[in-house]
């Protein structure tokens, strides 16, 4: 870590503890993110990053199920699929809904359902380019396009 840094280790490290057991790139390599790796991030101040999916990649399959958090069940399963990624628009790309309004409660339900599912969110005062740009995070490649 550079000295001239705008943030903390513990800032950072604190950002990388969130995704326990999700994957970690640092240098060439990559493997499962456990308190020993944590360690020696932090010990040996290695820069590591966390290798998420991007929420414009949400499967239908993950749209349903944060919809299902809010009990909407009711209403057709194409509706429902809607309804899930509206909801990630508007805490991940800060996009305003027309159509729903989550209380701070129900974006943490929400966030919570998409970082265990390994998807990138804005974490603190970041927004998801911020922590690319920080060099904390880096998108899935999809192997199968190139990208």
């Amino acid at each position: 870590m550079e000295g001239n840094e705008t943030y903390s280790q513990y800032e950072y490290m604190s950002y990388l503890a969130q995704h326990l057991y999700g994957i970690v790139g640092y240098g060439r390599a990559t493997c499962t993110l456990t308190t020993g790796t944590l360690n020696d991030i932090w010990k040996f101040s290695e820069k590591a990053y966390m290798i998420l999916e991007d929420t414009k990649n949400l499967s239908d399959e993950d749209a349903l199920a944060v919809a299902k958090l809010f009990a909407v069940n009711s209403l057709p399963e194409k509706l429902l699929i809607s309804f899930g990624r509206e909801c990630v628009d508007c805490i991940v790309r800060d996009i305003p809904s027309g159509t729903i309004s989550l209380t701070p409660r129900q974006s943490g339900i929400v966030c919570d359902f998409l970082r265990t599912a390994g998807y990138a969110i804005p974490w603190g005062k970041y927004s998801v380019e911020q922590l690319i740009e920080k060099e904390w995070l880096e998108f899935i490649k999809d192997e199968s396009n190139g990208n």
